[in-house]
């Protein structure tokens, strides 16, 4: 096993493999053979154990070891030198080295390892809650299931990208294409893609890799965690995760293609440096990059700056320069948003940028459309913004009538004609919920992520709804019947070939020349005969052999599985595909003159599953070739016999019927009924997300929650009030009093709470932690580190992840780390569970705690 996990590391890890690839598969044989004869030998992070398992039916949430928190984004030297000045302002010295890491474009994934084991993956989801793919991380070569060296701590949480190497990408594209399959669109797609597979034998045909950069949690009581970004890298690195090169210089190359390095620079000019290297290389990389990342190197200085809400004080995110293109402005149109904003977005003629096609392209509001002066007929600059938001960047020349009236926002919404208002830069549709683009987009956003929740209601089936006239407002989901949920229309589901994948598959046909007989017995569907039987029939027999022997056991009684099988090819039906293969020229050594059985006649079902078993990985292997696309094909008349596929052409598969679907079955139906009656009792801070007041996301609605503890207390506050709040500001504040002003939303409210709806949210009074950051570590005994993190959100706390001087309290278990040491260092205030449910519940004071731990107060 040791041997497998070093070579595992030498080829996944370093690209330097040490022995040949028949080597590797003799000692995996072996290690297999070994834990079959002896299962108690059988570890969790064996390398047999990387794939494996059911296909999943979802993946549960999981809250994460510690916040994964986002960059700030910076574009220029300009904002590069503000965030340097700053850094030195702050820290106080000029002296600041920085970690200069690539910045990967792909899926950012937590890692939890404890005494060294693998023991859960989970995608970074909202930053605090993501999604458990634990089965699929297994599968990433390149993630080591057990740390490598003696001194790894107790508990280690690290934070990594998975990603799809560009050589890789392009070679799983083609291949995608051959078997007529829908590609990517680029490299972060396919690996975000991969990873979410609910199957994870699919995620472990796809060439992922996996880069480690940062440490969330180090738990241990015996080792130091590193003291520098730098020394993470390396820490990592030994651990046996892949890291990006260090330092540049070595040489070293990754499939032909130039490996990422990081390095350690001092001062602006050394990360521009950087920055301008990487962005010289940036076509040549193994791996897809979108900009470098630029740390603080020293913890210490890290953790005295700290964190805002969303992302670190001493790092961003320099981004590269956008990808840009020219193409012609064929005309603007008006998107109505959620909250009624009204943005012009610019319809293109369709270019690629930066690998992705672009048709749509923002223009923010008149103001900027007046500002380029762009109009329809127009040559215009585009560029992805950040690599992902399309925008225009200028005229270049410009082909409409001179005097044109320059473009302006219409009066009217272009949805529903109510008024538009301006309101500063921007325009507003006064319709409200009147409006069809505002209720279906705020319609999506209560029963999205972080909302209500109900996942059986997608952005597709609430657009329907509402067209159907069954939902107009969010009261009218808890109307809805089993009834009218099955009376809602069937849908088009889109043609099932597109010139693509038809000529695709009119390729794989004809390459089905001379198919091995094996493979051919497997397609015949005998009963018993799988891979390894039919390779044993096909050294047994050739196919004049196997027609013979079946024909004596047709008036026999089989003898075994063998003879049961040869007996069920004597049948009409069986001999019938038989023949009708060798007619096709697909059976490989077929003598000909074949007796046909022109009397046999196909009946469609029978006939759509036999071509659905040709098409099998282990028979034909003709992926696009589903038992439904059979069923069209014979329902379209196009074959009437197995024969018939061989001689189809792309514009028989272009001309099969657009397939429709129903949206909701009796299943489906009952599911959602199910979800929306559960959630009538749904967490308050949810219900206030749920509703999308302006600027209330999920952590504000959390305080807001924590704060007033009830609908009615939230809608009977006023400013002032509101103002009093730990972070909730005049923006938020003049929100909330507006949303709870309007008329329409009041009756809104009223109209879910007859339906049943009814928040909750335990009584807590006052926000008892508000505006404090507590850091867990430790094992405590009543409490996971999941529910002890809700607690402290849920009274307005929050949890960060590392200790500082801005730390307000330390909750200590059993076993903690060098935190605890730290904070003693600190003067922060130290307790364990009890004194946390205290401090929650309003018992004690975070004042009371420190007096009574420095023995100055009265022991309350």
């Amino acid at each position: 096993m040791e041997a497998i996990r070093h070579h595992d590391h030498r080829y996944y890890v370093l690209d330097a493999p040490e022995i040949a690839d028949h080597e590797y598969d003799a000692l995996f044989r072996e290690l297999e053979g070994l834990e079959r004869d002896h299962p108690e030998l059988v570890t969790p992070d064996s390398p047999t154990r990387r794939v494996g398992g059911a296909v999943a039916e979802g993946f549960p949430e999981v809250r994460h070891e510690a916040p994964m928190l986002s960059l700030q984004s910076i574009q220029d030297e300009t904002e590069l030198r503000e965030f340097t000045d700053r850094m030195e302002r702050e820290i106080g010295r000029d002296d600041l080295d920085y970690c200069l890491e690539p910045k990967f474009d792909g899926l950012s994934v937590e890692l939890v390892y404890e005494d060294g084991r693998f023991v859960r993956g989970a995608t970074r989801g909202n930053g605090t809650i993501g999604e458990d793919i634990t089965a699929n991380l297994r599968t990433i070569r390149s993630l080591p299931l057990r740390l490598a060296g003696d001194e790894t701590p107790r508990r280690l949480a690290v934070r990594g990208e998975a990603v799809l190497p560009v050589a890789d990408f392009g070679r799983m594209n083609e291949s995608l294409e051959r078997a007529g399959k829908d590609t990517f669109k680029n490299p972060r797609n396919a690996a975000a893609g991969s990873l979410r597979q609910l199957d994870p034998a699919v995620a472990a045909a796809r060439p992922l890799a996996l880069y480690a950069y940062d440490i969330l949690v180090w738990d241990d009581g015996e080792h130091a965690a590193p003291g520098t970004q730098s020394g993470v890298l390396r820490t990592l690195a030994g651990f046996g995760f892949r890291v990006a090169a260090a330092p540049r210089g070595n040489g070293e190359e990754e499939a032909g293609r130039q490996a990422v390095w990081w390095e350690v620079g001092r001062g602006p000019d050394q990360v521009l440096a950087y920055h301008r290297l990487l962005i010289a290389g940036r076509d040549r990389f193994a791996v897809e990059l979108d900009g470098a990342v630029v740390k603080l190197d020293r913890i210490a200085d890290q953790e005295e700056l700290g964190e805002r809400s969303r992302n670190p004080r001493w790092a961003v995110a320099f981004k590269f320069p956008p990808g840009q293109a020219k193409t012609a402005l064929l005309g603007i149109d008006v998107q109505v948003g959620r909250t009624g904003k009204l943005t012009p977005v610019a319809r293109l003629d369709p270019v690629l940028v930066s690998g992705v096609t672009v048709s749509r392209a923002t223009l923010h509001n008149e103001g900027m459309v007046r500002s380029l002066d762009a109009g329809p007929g127009d040559r215009v600059r585009i560029q992805r913004a950040g690599d992902v938001i399309p925008q225009v960047v200028e005229v270049v020349s410009r082909t409409r009538e001179e005097g044109a009236a320059p473009w302006s926002m219409p009066s009217g919404c272009p949805e529903c004609g109510r008024p538009v208002l301006a309101e500063g830069a921007n325009h507003f549709c006064s319709g409200g919920w009147s409006c069809p683009a505002q209720r279906k987009a705020r319609l999506v956003h209560f029963v999205g992520k972080g909302g209500m929740e109900i996942e059986t209601l997608g952005d597709e089936l609430v657009e329907l709804l509402v067209e159907c006239g069954f939902v107009r407002s969010p009261a009218d989901l808890y109307r809805l019947t089993r009834e009218k949920l099955l009376a809602v229309p069937a849908q088009p589901a889109g043609r099932p070939f597109d010139p693509a994948g038809a000529a695709a598959l009119v390729r794989r046909l004809g390459a089905a020349r001379k198919v091995p007989l094996r493979r051919v017995l497997v397609a015949l569907g005998l009963p018993g005969v799988g891979p390894t039987r039919a390779e044993a029939m096909a050294r047994d027999f050739d196919l004049t052999a196997l027609r013979a022997h079946s024909e004596r056991l047709a008036d026999e009684e089989p003898a075994g599985r063998a003879d049961e099988a040869l007996k069920a090819l004597a049948s009409p039906g069986k001999r019938a595909l038989l023949e009708d293969l060798v007619d096709a020229g697909v059976v490989e050594g077929a003598p000909g003159g074949c007796r046909r059985e022109e009397s046999f006649r196909w009946a469609p079902d029978a006939l759509a599953a036999a071509i659905a078993r040709l098409a099998e990985k282990n028979a034909l292997d003709l992926p696009r070739l589903s038992e439904a696309i059979a069923a069209d094909l014979t329902k379209a008349g196009r074959v009437e016999r197995p024969a018939d596929l061989f001689r189809l052409t792309a514009a028989d598969l272009l001309a099969l019927p657009e397939r429709r679907r129903r949206p909701f079955a009796e299943k489906s139906a009952a599911n959602l009924l199910r979800e929306l009656e559960e959630s009538r009792t749904v967490r308050l801070d949810r219900f206030l997300f749920a509703l999308g007041i302006p600027h209330v996301g999920q952590h504000v609605a959390r305080v807001l929650a924590a704060r007033y503890g009830s609908l009615e207390g939230l809608a009977a506050a006023n400013r002032e009030a509101l103002l009093e709040v730990h972070e909730i500001g005049e923006q938020v504040a003049d929100a909330v009093i507006g949303f709870f002003s309007d008329e329409a939303n009041r009756r809104e409210l009223e109209d879910l709470a007859n339906l049943g709806v009814a928040p909750a949210w335990e009584a807590t009074g006052e926000s008892t932690l508000s505006g404090l950051r507590i850091v867990l570590t430790g094992t405590l005994a009543g409490l996971t580190r999941e529910e002890a993190g809700e607690l402290i959100e849920r009274h307005g706390g929050r949890v960060v992840s590392s200790v500082s001087s801005r730390t307000s309290l330390l909750v200590a278990g059993e076993r903690a780390g060098s935190k605890l040491e730290k904070a003693r260092g600190l003067g922060v205030v130290v307790g364990g569970e009890e004194e946390l449910r205290r401090l929650a519940a309003g018992d004690v004071t975070l004042d009371e705690l420190a007096a009574a731990e420095t023995g100055t107060g009265d022991g309350t």
